[in-house]
């Protein structure tokens, strides 16, 4: 079992950030998320300070119409 310290977490779901978030992991996945809690005592911690939490992002921009060419608008044209 893992416990991550953080300032706060923003989940992408709520509208407010979680404060001093303890996010428990079990075999790497996350098993609860508890404002201001205490781990359990067997639990190793790991402590991120000032450091925010948050989901992980993805980059969807794309462009369908250009492409690899050294000069994607000329052909558009």
């Amino acid at each position: 079992m893992l416990a991550i310290r953080a300032a706060g977490l923003f989940d992408g779901f709520s509208e407010t950030a979680v404060e001093q978030p303890v996010v428990l992991l079990d075999n790497g996945k996350i098993v609860s998320v508890q404002p201001h809690g205490e781990p359990p005592s067997h639990t190793e911690v790991v402590d991120l300070g000032d450091a925010w939490l948050m989901p992980g992002m993805i980059d969807a921009h794309l462009h369908l119409c250009f492409d690899a060419s050294a000069d994607p608008v000329a052909a558009l044209a």
